[in-house]
């Protein structure tokens, strides 16, 4: 698996597609707090994912939701230097998602 890319992800109704970086030895990648995507990790603690983006294959994956303000501003601005976000406009109102992958 590459140090960063995008992952795809599925659960209940919903999918769709994030960066991810590895930074400090974990697989991390940043979303809004409220969304679906939190409120089903929150509940099941897993999500499905893809790190093939070309795969129809899906595997389930640990994921915890870190909000401690000084890490996602580390990752965020990490990811900004790997040029590898889809946020660029500040960390407000934002976690970081760590992908516990076997």
């Amino acid at each position: 698996m590459e140090t960063k890319g995008a992952l795809k992800f599925k659960h209940s109704d919903e999918k769709g597609v994030m960066h991810y970086v590895t930074y400090k030895n974990e697989i991390v990648g940043l979303s809004f707090i409220r969304s679906l995507k939190i409120d089903y990790i929150d509940q099941f603690k897993k999500l499905e994912v893809s790190f093939d983006l070309k795969s129809s294959d899906f595997e389930e994956i640990e994921v915890t939701v870190d909000n401690n303000l000084e890490y996602v501003q580390e990752v965020y601005e990490y990811m900004l230097k790997e040029n590898n976000t889809y946020f660029k406009d500040g960390f407000d109102g934002l976690c970081v998602l760590k992908f516990h992958k076997k």
